[in-house]
Formats: C-alpha cells, structure tokens, sequence
C-alpha cells in the first residue's frame, strides 16, 4: 500500500543528524522520547493567523493558555533536557577517554568539538559557552539539519517518480551500489565486515554517481530548503540605479531565482536533471553563475552543514530508489506545500522491496 513519504524522511534526517552530531543512541528510551518530541514540534506546519496569534500575544498567554503552545512549550522542555542530557553524558565521556589515555577512542562528533572547544576557551582564560548555549547551537543545527534534508529528500522522491526517463536513468545508476550501501547501513555504522576505508570508499563512490548529482542538483534548484532570505544593508549603496538606504532589508528571491526563464531557460520550471549533465545541459549551467544557484547560498552566511546535506540526501535518494521499486499510486494526488519552511505534505508513493537487495536484510531491519 502506499506510504506517506514525509515522515519517513524527516525520522531518517532527525536520526542522521542526531547520530552523527550529538550522540543520540535509539537504543535509549529518553534519547527515542526526545526524538519524537521533536519530530512533532518540527511536523507542525501553522497558519498565518495562528503566526499572527503567536506574534501578537505574550509568551506567558501563548504558552500556558492557547492549546498548541501549552503543548509547544511542553515540547521545548522535553527537547532540550534531552539536549543537555547528551551534553552530560559526552562531558563524562570525554572525561572517561582523558583518564583512559589513548586506549579509548572517542566520537569525534560535532557536540565534541564544541565541548572541548567550550573547555579549551575556560582553561586559557578566553572566550568560553555555557551549557545553555551550547544547548541552544545543537537545537539549531538539529532544526536546521533536519528539516532542510528531509524535505528535499521527500521532493526528490516527487519529482523523480514524475519522469519515467529520468527514474529510468537514476535506477540504473544507482542499482549497481544499493546492495552495498544497504549492507554498510544495517548495523547502524557497525558496518559487518567493513573497514572505515572500505565506507570511505563507497561512500565516494555514491557521491560521484553524475545522474544522481543531477538529480538531487535540480530537486535543489525548484525547491530550495528555504524559498527566500533576508539581508540587512551595512551601508548606503545605489545597485543598479535604485537607491538601497544604510540598514534597508533586502529579500533574496531563492526560488525566483533558481527558476527565472532568462537564465535556465523556457523549461525553468520543470525537473529536468539532464541540465546538469554535460554536454547536453553544459552551456545552461555555464550561463547560470553560481549566484543563479544558490540553494544553501554562498559567503560567510552560507550553510556551514551543506556538504553533509548534500552526502546525506545523496545516500537516501540511493538507497530509494536502488534498494525499492518506487512508484505513484493510481489515485496519486499531488502533495500539499505548506509550512514556513516548505515541505510537501501528503505526498503518497508505492515501495516495493527489491528482493536481490533487501532479501538478505529485510529480517534484521
């Protein structure tokens, strides 16, 4: 029957990124709570009057009085408890490895880092982060690492199960690594028999698939993780003829500008992977300077997680479409967008397990 890919996604996303930057175990009961805690609030989409109702009202009345934000706020406890929870045990682990020398080896995540640059800064007498903000960094890079990833993930299943060419090609492509991919996951990154050069290895190898760069490239390019972005005007300048005021806000038209007909085209607005491939799209792509395309955009305000989205989106696109057979149901109803960050809602799609891939896995998943 078919299944709802959003959600699927969006526990994929939450559990990648709590894995690999703050030590989430799915083995923990308090670790599963938090995640789900956080999914719910994240799955949320509100609508303009409700935002207007949070805008318009004190925090203590939104918060103890409306229904959602009682529950919200409810949520936002549970999630950073479970935050400074994982702060507190990796404290004791990198305390545990000190003592132990270097006969324990130590997850080198980005909760450690920011940890031991945390003690580093306390011990100099330099600039240092309490534990409260450091919890308020991880639920930023979980927010912003979970949803972003998740929603493309969920786009690039759309679009592709809409071109019977393009799905062709993809298959094809990725097929010929899924058994290999799926095995190295199965155990969760114990990787039966595989040695870190080994995943190394494969994992290059997935990343320089050219039709699967295409393919999540232009899932990207019509639907950036976020359709627009703000910046804030330093001092007074005159762009083009049009006088821009010291301090003015300027709107940065992500989706605009990824899909403006001069610059990609009359068929701007269609998935079409095979203008990233060369030589057929080479002189499209050269036309569109890289400020054309910029869905984690450029400069010091960059995204500083987008390689690790990009890989991360890379291998579940793979694994999508190499280890299953994917495709729109009879009664297929184009997905709802909505949310502040938009995220294609309802979006329905058949999976049927590719026996040569999944066989030898199906019972331990």
């Amino acid at each position: 029957r078919p299944v709802e890919v959003g959600p699927i996604a969006g526990v994929l996303a939450m559990r990648v990124v709590g894995i690999a930057g703050f030590g989430y175990r799915e083995s923990d009961a308090e670790d599963r709570e938090f995640l789900r805690e956080y999914r719910a609030q994240l799955e949320f989409a509100p609508s303009q009057l409700f935002m207007l109702l949070k805008l318009s009202t004190p925090a203590w009345f939104y918060g103890n009085l409306v229904p959602v934000g009682a529950t919200q706020a409810r949520q936002c406890r549970v999630i950073r408890a479970g935050l400074r929870r994982m702060i507190r045990r990796r404290k004791a682990e990198i305390a545990d490895a000190a003592v132990a020398g270097g006969s324990a080896r130590l997850r080198e995540d980005l909760l450690t880092v920011m940890l031991r640059g945390a003690a580093k800064g306390a011990g100099s007498g330099g600039e240092t982060i309490s534990e409260e903000e450091i919890v308020d960094q991880a639920q930023t890079f979980m927010t912003a690492g979970q949803i972003t990833t998740a929603s493309a993930i969920a786009y690039a299943a759309w679009q592709v199960t809409g071109n019977a060419g393009a799905q062709a090609r993809l298959e094809a492509e990725v097929r010929p690594l899924a058994g290999e991919i799926v095995r190295a996951e199965a155990e969760e990154g114990a990787l039966v028999g595989m040695h870190d050069e080994e995943l190394t290895a494969l994992m290059l190898r997935v990343d320089a698939l050219p039709y699967l760069d295409a393919a999540v490239k232009e899932t990207l390019r019509l639907f950036p993780p976020a359709p627009n972005s703000v910046r804030i005007a330093l001092e007074e300048d005159t762009l083009d003829g049009v006088h821009i005021p010291q301090f003015a806000n300027a709107l940065v038209p992500l989706h605009m500008i990824q899909t403006d007909p001069e610059t990609w085209g009359a068929d701007a607005a269609e998935f079409n992977p095979d203008r990233w491939v060369a030589p057929h799209g080479s002189a499209v792509v050269s036309k569109a300077c890289s400020m054309a395309y910029m869905p984690f955009l450029h400069g010091p305000r960059g995204c500083i997680g987008s390689r690790f989205a990009l890989f991360e989106i890379k291998l579940a696109v793979a694994v999508m479409f190499g280890a299953f057979d994917v495709e729109r149901p009879e009664d297929f109803k184009e997905p709802k967008i909505k949310g502040i960050l938009p995220f294609p809602y309802e979006l329905f799609l058949r999976f049927e397990p590719r026996p040569e891939v999944m066989g030898t896995t199906m019972e331990s998943a």
